[in-house]
Parts: structure tokens; C-alpha cells; sequence
């Protein structure tokens, strides 16, 4: 009989309320993990017009940011700390930063 593997559902604050979509698109609101689902193929490029739209408070550029990069990041962090618990602790509070701090983003550095 396989485990379940306990999945933690994100939000991101808005003001002094959170955003009403969680951070992956999927119904359940679950951060897939970087085993359950590859990465999108994005490049530089696109990645620095998703951050421009997040600068905006664009949520589906958000989501899109999101659901682009936490695959690999969500993987490497528990590599880092090998506790699945504290790595989605460090994604959740990883991508509040990114949603509140995305207009100081500068894509020529």
C-alpha cells in the first residue's frame, strides 16, 4: 500500500487579506512536488515579462511564475534541507517575497 504524501496549499496575502486563487492552478490548491510534475519550459525572457506582470499584481502571470518554477525549486530546497515539511515553509515564504518585492526586479542584472 503506497504512503500519501501530505501536499501543503499556498496564498498569497493581498493587503490585509489573501488572494482568493492559491498559487498552483490545479482545484485543490496543492504545490506539486518536483517529482509529481515537470517544469514548464520558460526562458529568460518570459520569466522577466511573468515578474513584470507579478510587478503589476497580475495574478495570472503569478500563477503562471509560479506553476513555471516550483517544480525545480520545491525539488532542490528539499535536497538542501532533506525535510519536505521546512523546503514548502521556504517556497511558501519564497514566493510571498516574490509577490510583495516583484517591482524591484531588474532584468539587467
Amino acid at each position: 500500500k503506497k504512503k500519501k504524501k501530505k501536499e501543503a496549499t499556498f496564498h498569497i496575502p493581498v493587503g490585509d487579506s489573501c488572494m482568493s486563487e492559491p498559487f498552483s492552478s490545479s482545484t485543490t490548491g496543492r504545490a506539486p512536488s518536483g517529482a509529481e510534475s515537470p517544469s514548464m519550459s520558460v526562458s529568460p525572457d518570459q520569466l522577466s515579462q511573468l515578474l513584470e506582470g507579478v510587478a503589476a499584481k497580475d495574478r495570472s502571470a503569478f500563477a503562471t511564475l509560479y506553476e513555471a518554477t516550483v517544480p525545480k525549486l520545491l525539488g532542490t530546497i528539499i535536497r538542501i534541507l532533506n525535510n519536505r515539511g521546512w523546503a514548502e515553509e521556504v517556497v511558501h515564504d519564497t514566493y510571498i517575497k516574490i509577490w510583495r518585492k516583484a517591482d524591484q526586479f531588474d532584468a539587467s542584472k
